[in-house]
């Protein structure tokens, strides 16, 4: 063997005997964290334009009249007032943070500290856009039987946006980290049916129009899943948060 052909060996037996580690995160880790954060925030920022700008134009165009349509005479009396009166709590002001702030400390006892954080900052931001998209839409609310109060606008349903937003972020969070198929489906299906049940009570109680909802619920999955983008990027392949 001459002193090159010796040479070239040794160099691919070398080659050979690296181990090759891949990135934790996956594909998705060459986009640093910052930059996914900038871009999120720019998307959120023309989605909001684009969500107050559609409610204006859809409401004075009449789009929404045949979905408003769509309306419960609630009885005070009633079992399910009650009821709907307890699941209309969650989404209140007080009913947010109360049980965000259990969900934020199971989040951190999970050591999920890149979901807690995402779980934050879908929710903080989801309440303050709320406020902005009804002060710029200005849609009154529908007279109602005042079983509940409700104040401000009515476009969209903050009830519906927030709670998409943030509980259902905090469902996601919670479905990955169980290992059982079954159990998964569970919660999962528990959590969707919350979520819905919320977004109700506010057209049973008559304090939002059908739409507003509606809108809410859209606008809050997409905000969830920016928020997840940012802090676990599309694509990664670990489930580590």
């Amino acid at each position: 063997m001459s002193g090159g052909e010796f040479v070239a060996t040794m160099r691919s037996r070398r080659l050979r005997s690296y181990t090759v580690v891949s990135s934790p995160v996956g594909r998705g880790s060459g986009q640093p964290w910052f930059a996914r954060f900038l871009i999120g925030l720019v998307a959120l920022a023309v989605l909001v334009g684009l969500v107050g700008i559609f409610g204006q134009w859809a409401l004075g165009e009449g789009l929404f009249e045949g979905v408003d349509a769509f309306t419960i005479e609630a009885d005070p009396d009633r079992w399910l007032t009650t009821f709907f009166v307890a699941i209309t709590w969650l989404g209140t002001m007080t009913g947010f943070v109360v049980v965000s702030s259990i969900m934020f400390l199971v989040l951190l006892l999970l050591k999920r500290y890149r979901g807690a954080a995402a779980f934050l900052l879908s929710l903080l931001t989801a309440a303050y856009t709320n406020d902005f998209l009804k002060e710029w839409v200005a849609r009154e609310r529908p007279v109602h039987a005042g079983i509940v109060e409700a104040g401000g606008f009515s476009y969209l349903s903050g009830h519906a946006f927030v709670s998409a937003a943030a509980y259902g972020l905090f469902a996601y969070l919670l479905v990955k980290k169980v290992e059982s198929a079954g159990l998964r489906w569970f919660l999962g299906t528990i959590a969707i049916v919350l979520i819905g049940l919320i977004g109700f009570s506010r057209i049973y109680l008559g304090v939002h129009y059908t739409s507003d909802v509606i809108g809410g619920y859209l606008l809050g999955i997409v905000w969830m899943a920016v928020w997840l983008g940012v802090f676990r990027p599309f694509g990664a392949k670990s489930d580590r948060w």
